[in-house]
């Protein structure tokens, strides 16, 4: 039992320890003072002028949207979200939980949402079991306390508190609290 003790300790604890020392969490900067410059992601528009979908995720400050020929669908699903004013950092209902149950509703999005992304395993109206986020598979979750998701997009994921434990397919992943996109196991070519 130590043992098994000792080893979860470590899987939890590596990913933030990992993240201070490596200097990609600041510790002493807040929502207010954050920076918004851009990131560089999306396509230039001068080069791509088709319309693209894009979902982009951040450590605590905010998700932008997402803009092509689903924008009906998109707002269709936000008017009947149902948790349009509480926030409950954790388990949620939170910023996280609102691009899931998007996802949810809008199938053909296929949005896997990082294992680190806190709220998103907050199913809606008290459900016990959902698709996934992706569309790929499905999940239980005890109102994002603790749950199960099994999907082709996200792969497996156990929640324990927040904190997700895992390992992704494809490429292949190992999932730790810390990690958002997982540690890659690929061999890189």
């Amino acid at each position: 039992m130590k043992l098994i003790i000792l080893i979860w300790l470590v899987l939890t604890l590596i990913g933030p320890v990992w993240l201070y020392a490596t200097g990609r969490v600041d510790l002493d900067s807040d929502y207010a003072t954050a920076n918004r410059e851009s990131a560089h992601l999306a396509p230039d528009p001068k080069r791509t002028p088709e319309a693209v979908i894009q979902v982009y995720s951040a450590r605590a400050f905010s998700w932008r949207g997402i803009v092509a020929k689903l924008i009906p669908e998109i707002e269709n699903a936000a008017r009947n979200y149902p948790y349009a004013s509480p926030y409950v950092l954790w388990p949620g209902p939170n910023s996280n939980t609102f691009p899931a149950y998007i996802a949810r509703a809008i199938p053909a999005l296929r949005l896997a949402l990082p294992s680190d992304a806190v709220g998103k395993d907050f199913l809606p109206n008290g459900a016990l079991f959902a698709n996934a986020p992706s569309g790929t598979g499905y999940q239980f979750s005890l109102y994002g306390v603790l749950g199960i998701l099994a999907a082709k997009d996200e792969g497996f994921e156990i929640n324990i508190l927040g904190l997700t434990y895992g390992i992704k397919f494809s490429p292949l992943k190992v999932l730790l609290p810390g990690f958002g996109y997982g540690v890659n196991l690929a061999k890189r070519g």
